[in-house]
């Protein structure tokens, strides 16, 4: 709720707020009703993961979903090849996983200039 104060008293109104959870996001919808801000018309509200507590919120919320049986699966398979000392001196590897933008009511059209 501070923060969202904070962002809201620097005098420019962000057009959308990302939050990291649905947690998050759920103080953040709950400060800016507080405030007066109609959302998704003044801001919108999207969160990264935890998309099933967020399927009850209203708005609903819109949601940057990450594949995180894939991510924690490869970060074992990374780890496990890094305590293996045969492997040790195999080069660091990047790998990208592919995120899923599910759109809820929280968020509607970019509003341009909102402040």
């Amino acid at each position: 709720a501070a923060a969202v104060r904070t962002l809201l008293g620097q005098g420019h109104r962000p057009d959308a707020i990302i939050a990291a959870n649905a947690q998050v996001a759920l103080g953040v919808l709950d400060e800016l009703v507080a405030v007066g801000c109609r959302i998704p018309e003044d801001v919108g509200v999207a969160a990264v993961d935890d998309p099933f507590p967020a399927s009850s919120f209203l708005p609903r919320l819109t949601i940057v979903e990450q594949p995180g049986y894939a991510m924690g699966k490869a970060a074992v398979e990374l780890l496990t090849a890094r305590l293996d000392p045969a492997r040790r001196a195999e080069p660091p590897r990047e790998t990208i996983f592919e995120a899923t933008l599910k759109i809820g009511t929280s968020c509607g059209e970019p509003l341009g200039d909102a402040g």
